[in-house]
């Protein structure tokens, strides 16, 4: 799925990208989905995107630690 964000990058398609991460929190891949946002926070000129990125790049981690905790 990385690769899939990582293309969509590519041809300038933010907002595709930003479909990825979300897909994968659907489906519970949280340390995924933690990648690609890490991805986009880092790659993306959308300044809309990147916050968004920021801010789950955040919930996620707290969450992933929180069950690695139990």
């Amino acid at each position: 799925m990385y690769y899939i964000a990582l293309c969509y990058l590519n041809e300038n398609d933010e907002y595709g990208a930003l479909g990825v991460p979300q897909f994968l929190e659907r489906c519970n891949k949280y340390s995924d989905a933690l990648k690609v946002y890490r991805l986009l926070d880092s790659e993306t000129k959308v300044a809309e995107i990147k916050k968004e990125a920021s801010i789950k790049i955040n919930e996620l981690e707290n969450l992933i630690s929180k069950k690695s905790r139990k």
